[in-house]
Order: C-alpha cells, then sequence, then structure tokens
C-alpha cells in the first residue's frame, strides 16, 4: 500500500499571496481531499472571537499586536486562506476539513489560567512600580515599557508552548479522516510556524511529503 501523500502548504493566513499558492497546488496536484488549520465556525463568529480575545481576555496580547503584530491581526480576520481553500474545493469537487474544530476545548483551561494571570499582571505591575518610585510620570513611562517587553516574551512563550500541541491533534484528525475514507493524497494548509514542526511529526519513512511554502520552491523530503 503506497504511503500517504501530503501536500503541506505553509501560509499566511490573511496574505492574498496565499491563495496563489493554494490555487497553483490544488490545481497540480488535484488532491483527494483539503485539510485546513481552522475550526469549524463561521468567519463572522471567528471574527467577534478573535477581536475578544485580543482586547478582553488576554491584554498582555493586545499590547504586543497593537505595537508589532495588529495589522496581521486585523488582516486575519479576513483569512484569505480558508476561503481561497473553500474555492478550490468547490472547483475540485472534493470535501474540505477544518481540523482545529476541538483546539477551543483543549486550551480552555490555558486560555482561563493565562487570562487570569495577565489581568493581575496589568493590575498590579504599576502599583509595585509606584509603591518604589512615588512618582507618577516615571512609573507611567516605566510601567507601559514593562508591558511591552513582557507582552512580546510572553506571546512567543505561549506560541511555542501551543503550536506542537496543536499540530498533533491536527495530526491525528488528518490521520482519522484519511483512514476512513481512503485517501491516497491530501492537501494540508497551515500557517508557515507551524510547517516546520508537521514536518518532524510527519516522518518521510511513514508519509510522503512535500512542502509548499508562499514564494518558495517546493521541498520534497
Amino acid at each position: 500500500m503506497k504511503p500517504l501523500k501530503i501536500l503541506i502548504v505553509g501560509v499566511e493566513h490573511p496574505n492574498k499571496d496565499s491563495c496563489k499558492k493554494i490555487e497553483e497546488v490544488g490545481d497540480r496536484e488535484r488532491p483527494d481531499a483539503i485539510f485546513i488549520e481552522a475550526n469549524t465556525k463561521k468567519l463572522k463568529d471567528m471574527r467577534r472571537k478573535q477581536k475578544c480575545y485580543l482586547v478582553l481576555r488576554n491584554p498582555l496580547f493586545f499590547f504586543f499586536y497593537l505595537l508589532y503584530q495588529f495589522p496581521y491581526q486585523f488582516k486575519f480576520l479576513n483569512r484569505e486562506d480558508l476561503i481561497c481553500a473553500e474555492k478550490v474545493a468547490t472547483n475540485l469537487n472534493i470535501q474540505i476539513y477544518r481540523i482545529d474544530d476541538e483546539l477551543a476545548k483543549i486550551f480552555a483551561y490555558n486560555y482561563i489560567v493565562s487570562a487570569i494571570i495577565s489581568w493581575v499582571f496589568i493590575i498590579s505591575s504599576p502599583l509595585i512600580i509606584f509603591f518604589f518610585l512615588h512618582i507618577p510620570w516615571l512609573t507611567i513611562i516605566i510601567t507601559i515599557i514593562f508591558w511591552v517587553v513582557s507582552a512580546v516574551f510572553y506571546s512567543g512563550l505561549y506560541m511555542c508552548a501551543t503550536i506542537p500541541k496543536r499540530n498533533d491533534y491536527m495530526k491525528k484528525k488528518l490521520e482519522e479522516i484519511a483512514k476512513k475514507h481512503n485517501y491516497q493524497n491530501v492537501m494540508l494548509i497551515t500557517g508557515k510556524n507551524h510547517v516546520e514542526h508537521f514536518k518532524k511529526i510527519f516522518p518521510s519513512s511513514e508519509y510522503n511529503i512535500e512542502t509548499y511554502l508562499q514564494d518558495d520552491a517546493c521541498l520534497k523530503l
């Protein structure tokens, strides 16, 4: 039996160039099914949840995105990759699977804990700094700097901690669905930050892996 062929397409979710790469790979390889890093909620629900999460549930993330990634996150609400993937699936008359479906449940505890820590940090840090300095204007400046530095560190740490767990979950879902429907050739569309870890957990000894990145050549393993 031939090993499952997986076409891993690494994209920037809101970038229109991702659409070109998805269409290019889809037209050339004509996969049996498409798997995408997205949940089953409708786009408008995803947008609402994303805004709520950034501003209310985790202010540390909000400070980080405001200064560094806010334009990216604003565009992310459009999910060009998801829109294009659905179009390609329709054109090829194949099924598309959103395999992030249960992630909200899996990480619910992490979200609650991180939100609590973040809000306690935001509220307590200026009080602690003022306690030592007793200078209001200097307290404000140092607090803002402290928030920004902490947000960058916190966001990086959070991403490093969650990406492997998410990828393991998506790998399991892909394998279950591919086995059930006897797929031989599938496309996996994911954020570019997930690609390297996917290449590790889908070993070339068991799978036929081809990796495509935006504006990059195909990497065969």
